[in-house]
Protein backbone atom coordinates (compact mmCIF):
# COMPACT_ATOMS: atom_id res chain seq x y z
CA UNK A 1 0.00 0.00 0.00
CA UNK A 2 1.04 3.54 -0.60
CA UNK A 3 2.63 4.98 2.56
CA UNK A 4 3.64 1.60 3.99
CA UNK A 5 7.16 0.31 4.51
CA UNK A 6 7.91 -2.17 1.72
CA UNK A 7 10.30 -5.08 2.39
CA UNK A 8 11.19 -7.23 -0.62
CA UNK A 9 13.20 -10.38 0.15
CA UNK A 10 14.81 -11.56 -3.09
CA UNK A 11 16.68 -14.83 -3.55
CA UNK A 12 19.11 -14.48 -6.46
CA UNK A 13 19.35 -17.53 -8.71
CA UNK A 14 21.28 -18.19 -11.91
CA UNK A 15 19.90 -19.50 -15.22
CA UNK A 16 20.12 -23.08 -13.92
CA UNK A 17 18.03 -22.05 -10.85
CA UNK A 18 21.01 -22.46 -8.50
CA UNK A 19 21.44 -19.95 -5.67
CA UNK A 20 24.10 -17.33 -6.45
CA UNK A 21 27.04 -16.78 -4.10
CA UNK A 22 26.80 -13.06 -3.25
CA UNK A 23 30.29 -12.70 -1.73
CA UNK A 24 31.86 -9.44 -2.92
CA UNK A 25 28.70 -8.25 -4.67
CA UNK A 26 27.16 -4.80 -4.58
CA UNK A 27 23.70 -3.93 -5.80
CA UNK A 28 21.33 -1.26 -7.01
CA UNK A 29 17.53 -1.33 -6.93
CA UNK A 30 15.48 1.12 -8.99
CA UNK A 31 11.78 1.53 -9.68
CA UNK A 32 10.03 3.70 -12.29
CA UNK A 33 6.64 4.13 -13.95
CA UNK A 34 7.84 2.14 -16.97
CA UNK A 35 11.09 0.63 -18.27
CA UNK A 36 13.55 3.31 -19.37
CA UNK A 37 11.92 6.18 -17.49
CA UNK A 38 13.45 8.14 -14.60
CA UNK A 39 13.44 6.15 -11.33
CA UNK A 40 11.17 7.37 -8.53
CA UNK A 41 12.83 4.92 -6.11
CA UNK A 42 16.57 4.31 -6.39
CA UNK A 43 19.07 2.85 -3.96
CA UNK A 44 21.80 4.66 -5.92
CA UNK A 45 20.31 8.14 -5.59
CA UNK A 46 21.39 10.75 -3.08
CA UNK A 47 19.68 10.50 -0.72
CA UNK A 48 18.85 6.87 -1.38
CA UNK A 49 15.13 6.05 -1.53
CA UNK A 50 15.67 2.31 -1.07
CA UNK A 51 18.21 0.23 0.79
CA UNK A 52 19.76 -3.11 -0.14
CA UNK A 53 21.04 -5.51 2.49
CA UNK A 54 22.85 -8.74 1.64
CA UNK A 55 22.33 -11.67 4.03
CA UNK A 56 25.29 -11.33 6.38
CA UNK A 57 24.90 -14.83 7.84
CA UNK A 58 26.16 -16.40 4.63
CA UNK A 59 26.73 -15.19 1.06
CA UNK A 60 25.61 -18.66 -0.06
CA UNK A 61 21.93 -18.02 0.76
CA UNK A 62 21.57 -15.70 -2.24
CA UNK A 63 19.27 -13.51 -0.14
CA UNK A 64 19.04 -9.76 -0.73
CA UNK A 65 16.50 -7.61 1.12
CA UNK A 66 15.32 -4.36 -0.45
CA UNK A 67 13.53 -1.90 1.84
CA UNK A 68 11.55 1.18 0.85
CA UNK A 69 10.52 3.39 3.77
CA UNK A 70 6.93 4.42 4.38
CA UNK A 71 7.89 8.03 3.62
CA UNK A 72 9.36 7.07 0.23
CA UNK A 73 6.33 4.96 -0.75
CA UNK A 74 3.79 7.60 0.33
CA UNK A 75 3.35 9.21 -3.11
CA UNK A 76 3.38 5.92 -5.03
CA UNK A 77 0.03 4.91 -6.53
CA UNK A 78 -0.40 2.54 -9.46
CA UNK A 79 1.99 0.19 -11.24
CA UNK A 80 5.78 0.55 -11.25
CA UNK A 81 8.53 -1.39 -13.02
CA UNK A 82 11.55 -2.41 -10.92
CA UNK A 83 15.00 -3.85 -11.54
CA UNK A 84 17.83 -4.98 -9.28
CA UNK A 85 21.32 -4.99 -10.75
CA UNK A 86 24.23 -6.74 -9.04
CA UNK A 87 27.89 -6.04 -9.66
CA UNK A 88 30.58 -8.56 -8.75
CA UNK A 89 34.07 -7.74 -7.46
CA UNK A 90 35.41 -7.83 -11.04
CA UNK A 91 32.98 -5.16 -12.21
CA UNK A 92 30.65 -7.50 -14.13
CA UNK A 93 27.04 -6.28 -13.95
CA UNK A 94 23.84 -8.26 -14.36
CA UNK A 95 20.17 -7.45 -13.90
CA UNK A 96 19.09 -10.26 -11.61
CA UNK A 97 15.49 -9.33 -10.87
CA UNK A 98 12.87 -7.33 -12.69
CA UNK A 99 9.13 -7.07 -12.61
CA UNK A 100 6.11 -4.97 -11.71
CA UNK A 101 4.77 -3.90 -8.33
CA UNK A 102 1.41 -2.24 -7.65
CA UNK A 103 0.64 0.34 -5.00
CA UNK A 104 -2.91 1.03 -3.88
CA UNK A 105 -3.98 4.25 -2.18
CA UNK A 106 -4.69 3.96 1.56
CA UNK A 107 -8.30 4.57 2.56
CA UNK A 108 -7.37 6.55 5.66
Amino acid sequence: MSGDQIVLPITVRDNADAIVNLAGMSGRFAMARRPGSTPVIDSGSSPATASIVFDSSSPFTGLVTVTITDEDSEALIGDYYYEMKLTDSGGQEAVTTRGWISFAENLT
